[in-house]
């Protein structure tokens, strides 16, 4: 378990001097940080979109519903 503790380290060792590197990090962490925002994006769209496929179908049920107790009664 130790070596995974050393290769880990080492890992966020490396990233973090990609990132901050003197000559192109700035341009990394812009990069990243337009990434980020651009799935982060992506992801609340398809939330919506999901949660209100989901509240139509909900919707349609309880209309069938009164549907058939309206039919029925």
């Amino acid at each position: 378990m130790k070596i995974l503790g050393v290769i880990a380290t080492l890992g966020v060792g490396a990233g973090l001097a990609y990132l901050f590197d003197p000559d192109q990090g700035r341009r990394r962490r812009a990069l990243l940080r337009d990434k980020t925002v651009a799935v982060t994006s992506s992801m609340e769209k398809e939330l919506e979109g999901t949660l209100r496929h989901w509240s139509n179908r909900a919707r349609g049920v309880v209309a069938q519903a009164r549907g058939a107790v309206r039919t029925s009664g």
